[in-house]
């Protein structure tokens, strides 16, 4: 774990030293962002989950506002109800997304995500793990800190899944989170 944590801060330290080198002719084409995310989603006995991850962005701009976003995500949590029982959710989705470029540093977007959930855990020992279709409209809020580095402060979706439950084959879950992000 030391050795990733190592890794990532000399990645970005030589994203800070790079932006003072680089051309300032073409503007950054390509996003990669790696965000905490936290999970509030419904359960088959009706009950929340709360669900802690990570997720990570790529997107490459594509014309003018538009840009085609690939992202991927993990989130876990366990003792469900006290049971001792865990989950962990995972997604693979991409789609669109429209930037606005309003004056200043604050640079909102909207996205629209399409792809895969995938549960499992001991929660579906009787089922087994279970995949189905994910949709995820939402809206970002990044502050700019230089021409290659922001802070993604709000990631924000409202997430439909329809993998299996134990009595639905639906899941309802809102997801906030909160990153680093590069360009180049």
């Amino acid at each position: 774990m030391t050795y990733v944590r190592t890794s990532f801060l000399l990645m970005l330290f030589s994203l800070c030293l790079s932006d003072g080198i680089a051309c300032a002719a073409d503007p950054p084409r390509t996003e990669v962002a790696a965000d905490y995310s936290y999970v509030r989603g419904d359960a088959a006995n009706g009950q929340g989950l709360n669900l802690n991850g990570a997720d990570v962005s790529l997107s490459f701009h594509v014309a003018s506002a538009f840009s085609l976003v690939g992202d991927v995500g993990s989130n876990r949590t366990g003792n469900i109800s006290g049971s001792g029982l865990g989950v962990t959710i995972s997604t693979f989705m991409a789609g669109p997304r429209m930037s606005l470029d309003p004056p200043g540093r604050f640079q909102p977007s909207v996205q629209l995500l399409l792809g895969a959930a995938r549960a499992s855990g001991s929660i579906f020992s009787a089922i087994g793990s279970t995949t189905g279709f994910a949709v995820a409209p939402g809206l970002r809020l990044d502050y700019t800190l230089s021409s290659h580095i922001s802070l993604r402060l709000l990631e924000a979706d409202y997430r439909f899944s329809t993998y299996r439950q134990d009595d639905n084959d639906h899941e309802k879950s809102v997801r906030l989170g909160a990153g680093i992000v590069g360009r180049f």
